[in-house]
C-alpha cells in the first residue's frame, strides 16, 4: 500500500485543503501536485473527481468540482481495509470524522464487532468484557487517545508523493474510462446498455454476483477473484443486486452531469 495506514487522511486533507474551507477544489489539488512536481492537468483532476463522486452516488450532498474528507479518504484507502470499509456509507464530513476517530480509537470486539475502548491504562490487564456480547479479549487502546488531533500530523515527503501517484494514476484510469463511456455513446445505439445488462442477467430485473461470473464464463473472459469482486463493487458497493438503472448509470459519460 502506497500510503501507510498510520497516516491520518485527515492530515492529508488538511494539508490540501490549505485555505481550510472544508473542501478540496480542483485548483487545491492542481497546486497540490504542482508542488510535488507530479504532471497532473486540469482535466484529469476534474476527471478524477467526477469518476469518484460517480461512484458514491449514494452521497446526494457531494459538491461539483470539490472533493470532501470522506470522498478522498475513500480514493486513498483501498477497498477492504476499515476505513474505505466505514466511510462508504457516510454522507456528511461529520459523520466520516466521527467514524475514524471511533476506528482510531477502539478496538472492535472479536464477538460481536462493536467498537472497545479502555478508560484507563491496559498495561496491568488488558482484559475486558464486551459490553454488547459479553465476549472476553484483550483490549490495548485508552480513551485519552480520543483527545489526538490529527488534522495537523505532519507528513513526510514521500508520504506526498505517494498521495501524488495516486491521484495521478487515479485521473489517468478516469480520463481512460470517460473516453470509452463517450465511445460507447457516440458508437452504438441505445439499447446497448439494455440489451448487454439483460444478457448478463440472463433476462432478469437485477442481476447479481454469481450472474455476472457466470456470464463473464460464458464470454470466456476470466478475471481473478479480486479483480472480479472490484467490478461488482464498482456498480453494486455492499450490495448484493445490480438493477438496470445502477448498471447504466455507471456507464454514461459522468461529463455534464448535476
Amino acid at each position: 500500500e502506497l500510503i501507510p495506514s498510520t497516516i491520518p487522511v485527515e492530515a492529508i486533507f488538511a494539508l490540501i485543503d490549505s485555505e481550510e474551507t472544508g473542501s478540496i477544489t480542483a485548483t487545491d489539488l492542481w497546486h497540490f501536485v504542482q508542488a510535488c512536481h507530479c504532471p497532473l492537468q486540469f482535466s484529469g483532476i476534474f476527471a478524477l473527481i467526477r469518476e469518484v463522486q460517480n461512484s458514491r452516488g449514494h452521497d446526494r450532498n457531494r459538491r461539483a468540482a470539490q472533493l470532501s474528507l470522506r470522498e478522498l479518504a475513500v480514493l486513498l484507502r483501498r477497498q477492504g481495509v476499515p476505513e474505505h470499509h466505514i466511510l462508504e456509507d457516510c454522507t456528511s464530513d461529520e459523520e466520516a470524522r466521527g467514524a475514524l476517530c471511533a476506528l482510531r480509537c477502539t478496538e472492535a470486539c472479536p464477538g460481536c464487532g462493536a467498537r472497545i475502548q479502555r478508560d484507563a491504562d491496559s498495561t496491568s490487564c488488558p482484559n475486558v468484557a464486551c459490553s454488547f456480547c459479553g465476549k472476553a479479549f484483550q483490549c490495548f487502546t485508552v480513551a485519552d487517545v480520543v483527545n489526538k488531533r490529527v488534522d495537523n500530523s505532519e507528513l513526510p515527503p514521500y508520504v506526498q508523493q505517494s498521495v501524488c501517484q495516486v491521484l495521478k494514476a487515479t485521473a489517468d484510469a478516469s480520463e481512460e474510462m470517460e473516453g470509452l463511456r463517450k465511445q460507447l455513446v457516440l458508437g452504438y445505439t441505445n439499447r446497448i446498455v439494455d440489451d448487454t445488462f439483460y444478457a448478463l442477467s440472463e433476462g432478469k430485473n437485477f442481476m447479481t454476483y454469481i450472474d455476472l461470473r457466470r456470464a463473464l464464463g460464458r464470454w470466456r473472459l476470466q478475471p481473478s477473484d479480486p479483480e472480479l469482486r472490484l467490478l461488482w463493487h464498482r456498480y453494486a458497493p455492499r450490495k448484493k443486486e445490480i438493477t438496470l438503472a445502477t448498471f447504466a448509470q455507471q456507464l454514461q459519460p459522468t461529463f455534464g452531469r448535476v
